[in-house]
């Protein structure tokens, strides 16, 4: 017989509540139970049920972790298991000189949860599977908003919360996370997912990594019809070996590093491009406003 108890764990400011469903199934042939853990909407009649923004009804309610902000929006995060697991993660890093060699097996069953480990074959004990692949990207994210629709499938293998209504979306491309933005409002995206790092918005723009050289995202500015991504953030021209976010309409970058014959220069930007070139030596004027990238 299995036995349920619900906990309420959040109270959200739209009034709907985060409960905690925690179930102990009987493990089949034996006495003892397994305790699985979930999470879901509820109001005062009982569990919401998702939907989308056009109020579609959508083919889940139970989520496994989540984060929630000040204003009410959660990020959900959605366990990935069995098959799924194996080719959108496992596929990703290498795993030869671990303890467990991958093996798939012909017919399943795929029943391998967060960390696979009765997937695999013991070889020798050197590094665990653990060690390289990271938890997180165990889960599938997405995105509720303060209304209680679903504005962001969970499909993605990272979110975190922006500003200015934004929010940074990540997706696994060969063992590392590119990055792109998404309007929490509409859930469209502001960028492809392209980007090494992708910051905050400032003043609406906000700071990206593309091929290791740093750029700025302008949010009105809209590139028209790029053939792919690469052409996309090529587009923006990242070209400073590290750049701060916007304060007051102004940014300060590096533009050239510092070599055994020059000296170091950094660009000071305002909204409509490059205002001047700063060497070094003059950088003490302008420092106030550089974060650390």
């Amino acid at each position: 017989m299995q036995k349920s108890n619900v906990e309420i764990i959040e109270k959200l400011p739209n009034g709907n509540l985060i409960v905690k469903i925690e179930n102990q199934v009987p493990k089949t042939g034996t006495s003892e139970f397994n305790t699985i853990v979930k999470f879901a909407l509820a109001n005062e009649n009982g569990l919401v049920n998702l939907v989308d923004l056009n109020n579609n009804l959508l083919g889940f309610q139970f989520f496994d972790t989540y984060t929630l902000n000040e204003n009410g929006e959660v990020i959900i995060g959605i366990k990935k298991t069995g098959k799924e697991y194996y080719e959108d993660v496992l596929s990703h890093f290498d795993l030869s000189d671990t303890q467990a060699k991958a093996i798939k097996l012909p017919d399943g069953p795929f029943n391998i949860g967060p960390y696979a480990k009765q997937y695999y074959e013991f070889i020798e004990p050197t590094k665990v599977v653990d060690d390289i692949v990271p938890q997180s990207y165990s889960y599938n994210f997405g995105l509720i908003n303060k209304e209680g629709m679903v504005v962001i499938y969970p499909v993605y293998d990272n979110i975190e919360f922006g500003n200015e209504g934004t929010c940074i979306v990540g997706k696994l491309a060969s063992d590392d996370l590119l990055f792109g933005y998404v309007d929490i409002n509409s859930g469209n995206f502001i960028t492809p997912i392209c980007f090494e790092s992708a910051y905050e918005f400032h003043d609406n723009r906000a700071v990206v990594e593309y091929k290791g050289k740093y750029g700025y995202i302008d949010r009105n500015k809209v590139i028209l019809n790029p053939k792919n991504n690469e052409e996309y953030a090529e587009h923006l021209y990242p070209r400073f070996f590290r750049a701060s976010d916007f304060n007051n309409g102004i940014a300060i970058a590096g533009y050239s590093k510092r070599t055994h014959l020059t000296q170091a220069s950094y660009a000071q930007i305002d909204k409509t491009g490059i205002k001047a070139i700063v060497p070094e030596s003059g950088f003490h004027l302008i420092k106030k406003n550089l974060s650390k990238r």
